[in-house]
């Protein structure tokens, strides 16, 4: 039984966390040392384990000042859990929520920072997280034509606000209820997206081998080392909870940890006059 944000928000009123809302996938890499080609790092998420590499290298470098995971547009670490298992249910329509921390000098259209399910249809049945400046699919890739089909953008149709992340830390983010996408740059949301309900895979291709999530790339349906819509920058943290949180939880997370990120500005006023743009946008098809 899929529970409503209304539902939701009763149990926790009373007290009791919804059945599996947890954050699952936390990866901090800003306080490993220096090195070329790692191995694998923990998540301290309750999924617990670990990504490792499975393609290319990843090495951990500074950026900004900050150490984190350096993808080179063609690497990928996986996890050692899987995306349908008990600790982890995140097939389906389940509803969800990713940010991550990244340094990205040049992005492109779409670069998946994590990514579970999978591409080649149909509609919904991927989920990649991205940083891309593409005009439907640029923040959020769920394998579908974008609007009804949950692809969502950070901005559309113009792409000065995710552009104006470039080469610097930035703090991007993105949760699904279960029938609407919202996408956030450094706190403050600048899209929303309704749209049919997801569909996301549980196996490849062969319809037996489980999937698991990616960090650095997407996932193809033939095997779990390809790269589609890979990184080429940065990843200082990524947390994945598989519940909805709220704007504000989003605007809070981004405020305890701005700080450490040193040289990230105050939110632009790029970004600002588009929130506010948004908004009267959103205040006019209401009334």
């Amino acid at each position: 039984m899929k529970l409503s944000t209304k539902s939701k928000f009763l149990l926790y009123v009373a007290g009791i966390a919804p059945l599996g809302a947890a954050n699952i996938i936390n990866i901090d890499a800003t306080g490993l040392t220096a090195q070329t080609g790692i191995a694998s790092i923990n998540n301290t998420g309750t999924a617990g384990g670990t990504f490792g590499t499975v393609t290319g290298s990843v090495d951990v470098a500074p950026a900004g000042g900050i150490n984190g995971l350096v993808f080179d547009g063609g690497s990928k670490m996986n996890s050692s859990f899987l995306t349908n298992s008990l600790a982890t249910p995140m097939t389906g329509n389940q509803a969800h929520s990713a940010q991550a921390w990244v340094f990205n000098p040049g992005f492109g259209a779409e670069e998946a920072i994590v990514a579970w399910g999978r591409r080649g249809g149909p509609d919904g049945s991927n989920v990649g997280f991205h940083q891309g400046n593409h005009g439907s699919f640029g923040a959020v890739g769920h394998w579908g034509g974008g609007g009804g089909d949950g692809d969502t953008t950070y901005n559309n149709p113009d792409d000065t606000l995710i552009n104006a992340t470039t080469n610097r830390w930035a703090h991007l983010a993105y949760t699904y209820d279960g029938n609407e996408s919202r996408v956030f740059i450094d706190g403050l949301l600048v899209n929303t997206n309704d749209h049919n309900d997801l569909v996301t895979h549980e196996f490849l291709s062969d319809g037996t081998t489980p999937l698991t999530f990616g960090l650095g790339a997407e996932n193809d349906g033939g095997n779990l080392t390809s790269t589609p819509v890979a990184f080429s920058g940065t990843i200082g943290r990524v947390r994945v909870d598989d519940t909805a949180l709220s704007d504000s939880d989003i605007l809070n997370q981004f405020n305890s940890e701005k700080a450490f990120f040193s040289g990230v500005p105050e939110p632009s006023s790029a970004v600002l006059s588009g929130f506010a743009a948004f908004l009267l946008m959103t205040r006019r098809r209401r009334s």
